[in-house]
């Protein structure tokens, strides 16, 4: 997904974000913590070996969401 998003990142650029979960997924971050932290849907960690710095989730808050039937997740408000 790519979006800009000023606000949350502190430039204008657009920027990519991964899609980790579609419609009824239960997505939660994060298991673990530093290097060994891991957003996990439907209960199985995601093996993400191209994320930088092992940085899973980009802005350090923790959640726990199910994507709504027939619904991808959204940017952030205001970005997409």
């Amino acid at each position: 997904m790519l979006f800009s998003a000023p606000d949350r990142y502190g430039f204008s650029a657009s920027v990519m974000q991964r899609v980790v979960g579609v419609g009824r997924d239960r997505v939660v971050c994060c298991t673990g913590s530093g290097t060994a932290a891991r957003i996990t849907v439907n209960g199985k960690p995601l093996a993400e070996p191209y994320v930088k710095q092992r940085d899973v989730d980009g802005v350090h808050k923790t959640y726990d969401v199910t994507v709504p039937k027939g619904r991808w997740p959204r940017p952030p408000s205001g970005t997409g």
